[in-house]
């Protein structure tokens, strides 16, 4: 487990999803509301998982028809550190440290939620690339700069990290402006 108390667990399990959905979303080029729509789903209800909210059953379902993953997946992933590292590696995450033994898949999904600045740095690149990001991509990235800049006690590489994500989502924003 990810932590001790179920529902944290739980919790986890499901920004770890959110995490996952929001890179193959990246990956593919999608706005929430084109995701949502290719995926059957309202795009407040994308914007929920993606936020690590609970959903219902045939929510899970149409995502599980979307990326064509195995009946139960999801859910069993939101239930267990290994089915969460197989559905990671379904929708195209790269898990060969898991496989090759160099980590845990708790220490491999805790990563995804630590709030670590490298995290979210290749969080970031992985999800929008060279692309060009929307309005709402932007949004996440100043949503990302305001809870890293809220930290009270930042390492020296957690401040670097910042700051490049700053001067970063400022070279898009120019970029989209001209």
């Amino acid at each position: 487990m990810l932590v001790e108390d179920d529902n944290a667990a739980a919790r986890l399990r499901r920004a770890v999803l959110g995490v996952f959905l929001s890179i193959t979303r990246g990956k593919d080029g999608l706005s929430v509301e084109a995701a949502a729509s290719a995926a059957g789903l309202q795009h407040q209800t994308w914007r929920r998982l993606e936020d690590g909210y609970d959903a219902r059953a045939k929510t899970y379902a149409a995502l599980e028809a979307y990326y064509d993953l195995p009946t139960g997946l999801i859910r069993r992933a939101l239930a267990d550190d290994g089915a969460m590292v197989e559905l990671a590696g379904a929708l195209g995450v790269d898990t060969s440290a898991v496989a090759d033994g160099k980590t845990s898949a708790t220490d491999f999904l805790a990563s995804f939620t630590s709030g670590r600045p490298g995290v979210l740095l290749r969080h970031v690149s992985m999800t929008y690339g060279a692309s060009s990001p929307s309005d709402d991509d932007l949004g996440t990235v100043a949503t990302l700069v305001a809870r890293l800049s809220a930290r009270n006690a930042r390492t020296p590489a957690e401040d670097a990290a910042l700051s490049a994500l700053i001067a970063w989502m400022g070279e898009l924003a120019s970029a989209k402006r001209g």
